[in-house]
């Protein structure tokens, strides 16, 4: 079923060749030719005659998709909030209904007669081992309700442009919130049906009402941050919907269940009449302003979008020529976005992530391996956590180490010497004949490491451009969670499940886990030599070199050079590089505290995922710190496998991290890097506290999946916020001494998860948890400046440069130029000292 899901969408991905650009987009983007041409390419296929331009645009030239527009005005505020309820209670609805056209149906129909919540539907409810097929009937009825959202668009066909969409979206919602209600009666599954096939239409018609209001709502300039927002804040309503069509209806209370539904469409109903205009007849604004406008005029505005005048198109904002030096040659930023993307990137993102999924095995390998050693060796859980520890110690101590060697020596050679060490501690660890010995081992296992993640990024990052940078380094880091998945089945292979544990087990899987790197190794050979740090190191002639064979894997035409560097070549990494001003002193503490929370979260999520299925669920009742988890833990001397359903718990929280980064692919560059790391911060602290209550096995088990995602993205938009945010010549140095903090933040964790939470308190174990994740979030967003669209730095004083504009231009003008090239940076710089702005000299 699932495979023949998919085949519709495959045979239309064709046509999506013939889907046209966005001239608006274009026009707004500095790119009023392309603009003209996807407009008469409109016109020819219409038969009508072709425009000649030049096009204008209304919107300011500085004004940039920033989250900061949604609420840059009260009517901007007012609007971007209450779509957010409304596309939240939309998502909620409409994905409700589809869910409740088949659980509705054969749940008994208790009415209004038994009004005890928790008896409503659950008294004669099968156990979970009587599984029964949907019957015929079932089927008829999904489909009948279905067809329901037929009469939905007809109805917005009919009265949309005549009532109005307010109105559209009120009337549907209301009429839902009783059908609703209606559905608590008892009736005959035929009239249930008919209720079922209204309610689905009045739910398909106030969601796609809904859409329509907020694409006319928005500006140009922001419409599509605005929807994606708004996307988002459906697709929370539809998360949350399944846990109330599909646990609180058949378990608990179909009364409940109902109230709930119609409750949100009572909400959904008062926030549309809110909303602060109506966008029926109004051709789509451009600008924040004109949405005031709206606003105060209260209907459609009859001001013409104005003559076309010479040069009103933006400028480009992705002229390579910007990165020029003031020499006349190339600087590194200049030669890739020259280059292009192609298949030499996506090799480079192979090669590193498959490097970054074997490192993923070796972490992983952490919340297997501690049971299986315990019951051999008749460990305590205080020793058992050690086990862990020892490892991030050994990254704390590497990841600085390595990173200096590699501002020193170079990326390539450090990367090599760190893959070779894992690989070769890794399969010797599996012959510890001792505690001591496999502490030790493992120590110099996670010394490696320390260079392993950092190094990766910082070389795949170096050779993106600025647009596929973010995206990419994403990518490549999903490798991460595909070695996850393979090291839990290494440890349901050799560890054994539903019994005892097999003996020496855990010697298989170290050794295991060894082989991919050793099989990836030759693979390094292929890897390039960073430009950047040859640049750096005064080799010019080898950066060169380096790029022109980028440029042939991707057929691009080759560059002649010279290459400039504006770092200093006397600039070398340097410990107190990191602190070097103002502004990079704040930076580098507030990464350090950001990574140091990264960690301690991301690690305990991966040693959890085994630990909180296997503890009693003492929730909130008893508050006593000593005694909320230890009550029915098993002694050291009773050694039980994993079940297969632990193993299927960790394999499906582990697919939670493709959810982090679908978030991060969906809103890393329209959000930015900072709004990203607050949000998943905060939502992670409210799963945390979550888990503290009762709940059934696979409620906990989506709990998980959704923490694991979203401490996932917040750790990983670090790692591409902390690249980008270092100038070259301590990028490495920087990469690795924030992934040392992130590791002290490792090494606490296993305390707390196989110490604190199982023998002492739940409650105190997960509160932990939930206050570091919040402490995460307040620091993204005291960070100094934001990397989204600028190019990689260069020196520190462009670091610095950069922060004083923003502080002297305002949160506006630091959000218009996201999308500055290298060499506007230098210009403000310049400007801010007393020269002249347009001078093309950089400070001396």
């Amino acid at each position: 079923m699932l495979a023949g899901t998919s085949v519709p969408l495959f045979l239309i991905l064709p046509m999506f060749f013939w889907l046209p650009r966005s001239p608006r987009f274009l026009l707004a983007s500095g790119r009023p030719e392309e603009a003209l041409t996807q407009l008469n390419r409109a016109a020819r296929s219409n038969k009508r005659p072709e425009l000649t331009g030049p096009l204008s645009n209304t919107a300011a030239r500085g004004e940039r998709a920033s989250l900061k527009g949604l609420f840059a005005n009260p009517t901007m505020t007012r609007l971007t909030l209450l779509s957010i309820v409304n596309w939240i209670g939309g998502g909620f609805l409409y994905y409700g209904l589809v869910l409740l056209s088949t659980e509705l149906p054969g749940q008994p129909h208790r009415c209004l007669q038994n009004l005890h919540q928790m008896s409503a539907a659950s008294s004669d409810k099968s156990s979970t081992e009587c599984c029964q097929a949907l019957s015929s009937e079932d089927y008829a009825t999904a489909a009948f309700a279905t067809l329901g959202e037929f009469f939905g668009y007809l109805i917005i066909i009919l009265f949309i442009d005549t009532c109005g969409r307010r109105a559209v979206i009120a009337s549907n919602t209301g009429v839902l919130s009783v059908l609703l209600v209606c559905m608590l009666f008892c009736m005959p599954p035929k009239l249930l049906a008919v209720l079922l096939f209204f309610a689905r239409s009045c739910a398909a018609s106030a969601f796609t009402a809904i859409y329509i209001f907020t694409n006319e709502a928005y500006p140009t300039t922001i419409r599509t941050l605005g929807m994606g927002v708004c996307c988002a804040a459906s697709r929370i309503g539809a998360l949350l919907s399944p846990f109330v069509a599909q646990v609180m209806l058949p378990d608990y209370s179909v009364m409940a269940a109902m109230l709930t539904y119609a409750g949100m469409a009572v909400v959904t109903t008062v926030c549309v009449l809110l909303m602060p205009f109506d966008t029926k007849g109004r051709s789509l604004m451009q600008t924040v302003e004109e949405v005031a406008e709206a606003a105060s005029a209260g209907q459609p505005s009859s001001k013409p979008a104005g003559e076309p005048t010479e040069g009103d198109g933006l400028r480009m904002t992705g002229d390579p020529k910007k990165y020029s030096s003031v020499t006349g040659g190339l600087t590194v930023d200049a030669a890739v976005e020259k280059i292009g993307f192609g298949w030499f990137q996506v090799g480079l993102v192979a090669v590193c992530g498959t490097v970054q999924a074997a490192d993923a095995m070796e972490m992983v390998l952490l919340s297997f391996l501690g049971r299986s050693v315990q019951c051999q060796w008749h460990l305590s859980s205080q020793q058992i956590a050690w086990l862990a520890t020892c490892v991030f110690i050994g990254t704390i101590i590497g990841a600085p180490i390595l990173g200096a060697i590699s501002d020193r020596y170079g990326r390539w050679n450090a990367l090599l010497l760190s893959a070779c060490l894992i690989a070769y501690y890794g399969a010797v660890s599996a012959a510890s004949p001792s505690l001591p010995w496999i502490l030790t081992l493992r120590g110099f296992v996670g010394f490696a490491i320390g260079g392993l993640i950092p190094l990766t990024s910082t070389l795949t990052g170096e050779f993106l451009t600025a647009k596929f940078r973010a995206t990419f380094i994403v990518l490549m880091l999903t490798f991460w969670t595909l070695g996850g998945l393979l090291e839990v089945l290494i440890a349901w292979l050799f560890l054994g499940s539903d019994g005892a544990l097999i003996h020496d087990g855990w010697r298989r899987v170290l050794a295991a886990t060894s082989i991919p790197l050793f099989l990836s190794l030759p693979m390094f050979l292929w890897l390039p030599r960073s430009p950047r740090f040859l640049l750096a190191s005064g080799r010019p002639e080898e950066a060169l070199a380096e790029l022109n064979r980028v440029a042939r894997c991707n057929k691009s035409q080759e560059l002649t050079g010279p290459l400039t560097d504006v770092a200093a070549k006397k600039s070398r990494a340097d410990l107190r590089g990191l602190f070097a001003n103002r502004t990079l002193t704040r930076l580098t503490l507030l990464l350090l505290v950001f990574w140091f929370c990264g960690g301690f979260m991301y690690y305990g999520m991966v040693l959890l995922t085994t630990e909180l299925p296997g503890l009693p669920h003492r929730c909130l009742q008893d508050l006593s710190l000593y005694s909320n988890a230890s009550a029915g833990k098993s002694t050291v001397g009773c050694c039980q496998a994993l079940r297969n359903a632990d193993y299927a718990t960790a394999a499906f929280a582990t697919l939670g991290e493709f959810f982090g980064y679908l978030i991060i692919i969906l809103f890393i560059d329209v959000c930015g890097r900072r709004a990203v790391m607050a949000v998943n911060s905060c939502v992670t602290c409210v799963l945390f506290v979550s888990m503290l209550f009762c709940m059934p096995q696979k409620l906990l088990t989506a709990l998980l999946f959704f923490c694991r995602g979203c401490s996932q993205a917040a750790f990983i938009t670090v790692f591409v916020y902390t690249n980008e945010a270092y100038p070259t010549t301590i990028r490495t140095l920087g990469m690795g001494v924030c992934f040392a903090a992130s590791r002290i933040g490792a090494l606490l964790t296993p305390f707390v998860a196989q110490v604190l939470l199982p023998d002492y308190s739940m409650m105190a174990g997960l509160f932990t948890y939930a206050a570091v994740a919040l402490l995460a979030a307040v620091v993204a967003v005291l960070l100094p400046f934001e990397t989204k669209g600028r190019p990689l730095f260069q020196t520190v004083e462009e670091i610095e440069g950069s922060a004083v504009k923003a502080e002297a231009r305002g949160a506006a003008a630091a959000s218009e130029d996201d999308g500055l090239m290298m060499d506007d940076v230098r210009k403000t710089y310049s400007s801010l000292d007393g020269a002249d702005a347009n001078q093309s000299e950089l400070p001396r």
